[in-house]
């Protein structure tokens, strides 16, 4: 047992709902409403879930209204009712969207009837006159039901039909405009797994993207308005739009009624093919370097490298670089060095040279800043100017959709590398966490074209580290932190959302990952000169959040077999490992309500000294104040014929170990 490394006094840590979701306030409901066998539920002026006898039809239809950087303006709610039959629902609603000049009003009307058809409509008013991206209605539809089934489009000129892609399909070819999966059209008609789906629209042609290119878990039906262009449109004062969509689903044999139940199960199967990548972070080059007890406490997390990035034609690189250094010598780990060249300038390399070699290097990513991703001669150059024996790899450090659309030449590799975020089209917490069968979805497009070499996903952020469409401005239209920042970077949802995300990582073969940064707001632990707690963030000078420990759980089983597992991804992840005669399995519920959770066990593993961590609201001044002690006190867990039943809260996180030992230090 090591010494605990106190960070704090309990009287200055953030409400318990703060804790819970980064806010101030409990999260917004969302309203179920049925119709016969067709349900749904409405939040934030749409529909969510849209199902016909349990069958997932949409994944969500919504009005998105996005400025002239593609920043999502929400819309504040007014005027909501709400009329409910046992055959048909009706809701009807006012939405105002408010940021800098932007101001737009619509009226909402969604309907419902037991036959499984759904409509939904806008009619929208500019109050003022604004640029804008896009403005309309949003049908997202689900992967599971739809990804590699086939569709027909009609009514937007020449009839098309094929099938939507299993893999991620590039957005080009055209950089800058985002050209569409399936063009222009007015009827689209879906053959899903279980279901067939007819979607009718008014108001504009409409047309679909592969949004998984940003790591969502749809494809997506939107308004053509504005025409395609890499600028933005400007709507003027009291212009009109009016948009509207109806939806007919019929359930094809007999389908089971899948309702979510009383109990979640997660079944834990035998060892696959898949291990635990490595685990990274990013040194926060912008902040201090780290309190004594801060820097022991990141070393204990035993972290397979430290990203720096060094950015060659900008002022100071070398002394950043050498900060990261330093502290990459007190983590006891190698550097991940991310080099950024402009305009095919390589003279800066051999300034790093000696530099790089003063320090163990994991690996060095090549990016050039003027390009969607690396050429191979940057790699090439970058290989010969710079100490041998070190591996090179490229990529983008843009989205994913820059890669898939430029692709790079793998044979100048050795390794390709991306980074991913969960917000960039959406940022409430139920989009958040289902991007992580997004992330499924790129990793595995990115393993078809990588030529066998490792996939790196480096960095991964809560919210994107910048937008290249504003970036004057880095702040969003409604911000109240920088645009890089989220307060739920020191909630339990931000550990669970990391949890679930690890899984889809490690379950599709990642490589290695880069997290968040060491310290502040985008780190592990707040920064040890962070101002007192605040509606902005709430910091807390060396807060331990709880993305710390479940890293650091993580990094402990780095390489290690996983286990299969299996669970609603919507509601609860659980990751399952294994290493010698030790098995551990990390769970996280998904929801901001309580859940029960039932874990089967394979029977070869061990039935008797089972023991668990939790880390939830209850357990939460511990592990944040008192990181150490709180790793040091685990409870007996009882097994019922090979079942372990866990009651628990929102968006908890907990540790099983079973086996000899428990957690071992790093």
């Amino acid at each position: 047992m090591t010494a605990d490394v106190p960070v704090g006094r309990p009287g200055q840590l953030p409400s318990e709902n703060r804790i819970l979701r980064g806010a101030g306030q409990p999260p917004e409901g969302a309203l179920p409403v049925r119709a016969g066998d067709l349900s749904a539920e409405f939040a934030a002026g749409g529909l969510r879930y849209l199902r016909m006898r349990g069958i997932e039809v949409a994944r969500r239809i919504v009005v998105a209204v996005r400025d002239q950087a593609w920043n999502t303006v929400p819309g504040v709610l007014s005027d909501v009712r709400i009329h409910q039959t046992s055959d048909e629902f009706r809701i009807t609603f006012s939405s105002r969207h408010e940021a800098g000049e932007l101001c737009f009003i619509w009226k909402g009307t969604i309907g419902g009837t037991a036959d499984g058809s759904c409509s939904f409509s806008m009619d929208g008013t500019a109050v003022t006159s604004f640029p804008y991206r896009r403005i309309g209605i949003c049908v997202l539809h689900p992967l599971e039901e739809f990804a590699g089934r086939g569709f027909s489009a009609t009514g937007g000129g020449a009839a098309i039909s094929g099938q939507l892609p299993a893999l991620v399909a590039p957005p080009g070819p055209s950089a800058g405009i985002d050209e569409p999966l399936i063009p222009a059209f007015a009827r689209l008609a879906l053959s899903g797994r279980h279901v067939s789906a007819e979607f009718s629209f008014t108001g504009d042609h409409f047309e679909i993207e592969d949004q998984r290119n940003w790591t969502d878990a749809s494809f997506k039906s939107y308004s053509r308005l504005p025409v395609v262009s890499a600028e933005p449109e400007h709507l003027a004062a009291g212009t009109r739009l009016q948009q509207a969509v109806s939806v007919s689903a019929t359930v094809r044999g007999r389908a089971p009624r899948t309702r979510a139940p009383a109990v979640q199960q997660i079944v834990i199967g035998d060892g696959i093919a898949a291990r635990m990548p490595a685990v990274g972070l990013a040194h926060a080059d912008d902040l201090p370097p780290p309190a004594p007890q801060t820097a022991e406490l990141l070393a204990r997390m035993a972290l397979a490298h430290l990203r720096a990035d060094v950015r060659l034609p900008r002022q100071g690189w070398a002394q950043r670089l050498g900060r990261a250094r330093l502290q990459a010598q007190e983590l006891g780990c190698p550097l991940e060095i991310a080099v950024f060249l402009e305009n095919a300038d390589t003279a800066g390399l051999g300034q790093l040279a000696p530099m790089i070699g003063q320090v163990p290097v994991r690996r060095v990513l090549v990016y050039r800043a003027d390009a969607e991703s690396t050429p191979g001669a940057d790699v090439a150059a970058a290989r010969a100017a710079l100490p041998s024996g070190i591996p090179f790899g490229g990529g983008t450090d843009l989205n994913f959709a820059e890669l898939n659309r430029s692709r790079p030449d793998m044979a100048a590799m050795d390794a390709i590398a991306f980074p991913i975020n969960p917000q960039v089209h959406a940022a409430d917490e139920d989009s958040m966490v289902e991007t992580a069968e997004g992330v499924r979805a790129v990793i595995r497009t990115a393993r078809s074209f990588a030529a066998g070499r490792p996939v790196l996903v480096s960095p991964i952020s809560l919210r994107p580290r910048f937008n290249p469409d504003e970036p004057d401005v880095p702040d969003g239209p409604t911000a109240t932190l920088p645009g890089n920042a989220d307060p739920r970077q020191m909630s339990l949802f931000g550990a669970c959302w990391a949890l679930v995300t690890m899984k889809a990582l490690a379950e599709e073969g990642a490589h290695a990952t880069t997290w968040f940064e060491t310290t502040g707001p985008r780190g592990v632990i707040d920064g040890d000169t962070a101002q007192p707690a605040s509606s902005l963030f709430p910091a807390h000078p060396g807060l331990v959040f709880p993305v710390y420990h479940l890293l650091r759980d993580v990094c402990e089983f780095g390489g290690a077999q996983l286990l299969a597992c299996s669970g609603d991804p919507l509601r609860v992840a659980a990751i399952a490992v294994r290493r010698g005669d030790r098995s551990a399995i990390l769970v996280a519920n998904l929801r901001p309500e309580p859940s029960a959770i039932e874990v089967r066990l394979p029977r070869q593993l061990p039935g008797n000294g089972v023991t668990i961590r939790r880390l939830n609201t209850m357990t939460a001044t511990a592990a944040m104040l008192s990181p150490e002690s709180f790793r040091s006190h685990a409870q007996a867990q009882p097994v019922d014929r090979s079942t372990l039943r866990l009651d628990l809260l929102p968006y908890e996180y907990c540790r099983l170990d079973l086996g000899p030992g428990g957690e071992q230090d790093g």
